[in-house]
């Protein structure tokens, strides 16, 4: 009897290890109890898997054990060494480094209208942004309809466009949006301040096609 307690005993042991320490001494016959929380502290019995203060993740999934062993899952936040230990936390900025790039100069203008300065025009509106960036606007018009009446050779046929800003003296080109045919020229010059005659003069007698024309002066 003595030999098969003993033996039982040993059994115990073999059963509990090595997850758990049952402490059984020698001699002991383990109780129903006993037996039991032998048993539940095996990994292969354990159906939620072996828990964390016994070695395990308490999990049976990858995810499941990643989500144990970093203790939250808070959303938007991050593992991070505190120095002592690594935590779930938010990102910090000392975490980010400094990017190596220049952008000091515009970070409190970006409200209002950035200066020139500062990259950017002095200005809230297209002309003012070219006047105050030094660049001359463009001077154009589109005509009205010239020509489609029979023209003796050496006559013209004249439109004139408003343009503003543009003043005698200036060079002014001319292109219709429909030709005109062979045997017509057309030109155009700055007759007065702010406007523009266009001429279609018949090379040989003929009838223009009448077209508008497209008007550019170059200052």
């Amino acid at each position: 009897m003595r030999f098969l307690i003993l033996f039982l005993a040993c059994i115990g042991i073999a059963v509990a290890g090595p997850q758990t320490s049952p402490g059984l001494y020698y001699g002991q016959v383990p109780t129903a109890d006993q037996w039991n929380s032998y048993f539940a502290n095996k990994l292969d019995y354990n159906a939620a898997g072996l828990p964390i203060n016994l070695g395990g993740t308490g999990a049976i999934t990858a995810q499941a054990a990643m989500n144990n062993l970093a203790g939250a899952a808070t959303s938007g936040q991050y593992l991070r060494g505190n120095g002592t230990n690594v935590v779930i936390s938010a990102i910090q900025a000392a975490d980010v480094p400094t990017l190596n790039q220049n952008t000091t100069g515009t970070a409190s203008n970006v409200t209002g209208t950035v200066a020139i300065a500062n990259g950017g025009t002095g200005a809230t509106t297209l002309t003012g942004a070219q006047t105050a960036l030094g660049i001359v606007p463009a001077l154009s018009g589109t005509s009205g309809s010239i020509g489609g009446s029979a023209l003796a050779a050496g006559a013209n046929a004249t439109g004139t466009v408003s343009i503003a800003g543009a003043t005698t003296g200036m060079a002014v080109i001319v292109s219709p949006v429909t030709f005109p045919g062979a045997g017509m020229s057309w030109a155009g010059y700055v007759s007065s301040a702010g406007t523009v005659t266009v001429v279609v003069t018949a090379i040989v007698a003929g009838t223009p096609t009448a077209s508008v024309y497209n008007v550019r002066v170059i200052q």
